[in-house]
């Protein structure tokens, strides 16, 4: 609805620099492009790369092109992260390889008995995310999804049992 708004504001036509656009300016319609509950139209995309061919200095269009790659990759890692499952995962502290073949303990690995050896997903508990990669068959408690190794346990820092939200990469 805002990036409407400062459409309708400071649009006259395609391709038309009306006036020429400042940093801050461009960088509130970048904001509302990626802020806004909706998801983000060609439209909205071709009236802030107009805003951003209008800057002045030209300086300040290398800038906000990396601002807006910027915003729109944190756009969609959110997309992305609210389409995660929910899940229950422990730890444990076992050496050796698993029964994928590599070291349990190295690096930031989990077991679990619902995906094939080697995957990778995106695992987060709180605020804080991580991708790991299945390295072990496990759980062996019900209502548990995985086993995290004890990198991956404080990489997320879970302590004993902990609710997690996962996808797969």
């Amino acid at each position: 609805m805002l990036l409407s708004m400062v459409v309708v504001a400071l649009a006259t036509g395609p391709g038309h620099c009306p006036k020429t656009f400042n940093a801050f300016m461009i960088k509130r319609a970048v904001d509302a492009e990626y802020h806004a509950a909706r998801d983000v139209t060609t439209q909205d995309r071709k009236d802030v790369e107009r805003f951003i061919r209008c800057a002045r200095p030209k300086v300040d269009r290398h800038a906000m092109r990396q601002y807006r790659r910027n915003m729109r990759q944190a756009w969609q890692q959110r997309r992305l992260d609210s389409q995660m499952a929910g899940a229950v995962a422990s730890w444990y502290d076992l050496g050796g390889n698993g029964a994928c073949g590599v070291a349990v303990q190295a690096g930031l690995r989990f077991a679990s008995l619902i995906l094939p050896c080697q995957t990778w997903i995106r695992i987060c508990h709180g605020s804080r995310c991580v991708d790991a990669q299945m390295a072990d068959h496990g759980p062996y408690v019900a209502s548990r999804t995985f086993d995290l190794n004890v990198n991956l346990k404080n990489a997320l820092g879970c302590g004993g049992i902990c609710s997690v939200r996962w996808r797969r990469l």
